[in-house]
Order: structure tokens, then C-alpha cells, then sequence
């Protein structure tokens, strides 16, 4: 598999789990979708980024990849789409 020259793979790092101050637990499909992910893999022109940096960008940005038997929230950006390394 080749990756795009600008684009990166990123897994979403996941939400905390949230709990109201009664102590009920808030159900995932319920938290908002987390803006931060470490990259796994970028492409030969990308120069900003590098594997294991933990990033921050727009919320709905990129696409979705999902790989049978790998449950981890995979997206594909270009570089340009990342705000900052956190």
C-alpha cells in the first residue's frame, strides 16, 4: 500500500470516559468525536509531522478508514489539515 505524498494516517486518541456529577456514566455515541490523534504514517513529502506525534486538528476532517479485524478509529488527512503537534 502507498500513501498519498501529503497525506497522513492518524488513530483518534480516544475520549475520556465522562460522567455527570450524579455519577451516570455518558454513553460514546453521546461524547463528542475527539480532535486529537497520533499519527502513524506519513507521506514522502510531508516535512511537519512524524510518527508518534500527537496532533491536533479539525473535527471533521479527513476520512474514515476502516480495516477488517482492526477496531482502532483510523483517519486520512492531508498534512496541510493539521493544526499542531501537541
Amino acid at each position: 500500500m502507498t500513501l498519498g505524498k501529503d497525506k497522513v494516517i492518524l488513530e483518534r486518541v480516544p475520549a475520556p470516559l465522562t460522567t455527570t456529577e450524579a455519577g451516570l456514566k455518558i454513553p460514546d455515541s453521546a461524547r463528542e468525536r475527539p480532535d486529537v490523534g497520533k499519527v502513524l504514517e506519513v507521506g514522502s513529502e510531508v516535512k511537519d509531522w512524524k510518527a508518534n506525534d500527537v496532533v491536533l486538528f479539525p473535527r471533521w476532517s479527513g476520512f474514515a478508514v476502516n480495516i477488517p479485524g482492526d477496531v482502532r478509529d483510523l483517519l486520512v488527512l492531508f498534512s496541510d489539515e493539521i493544526w499542531l503537534a501537541l
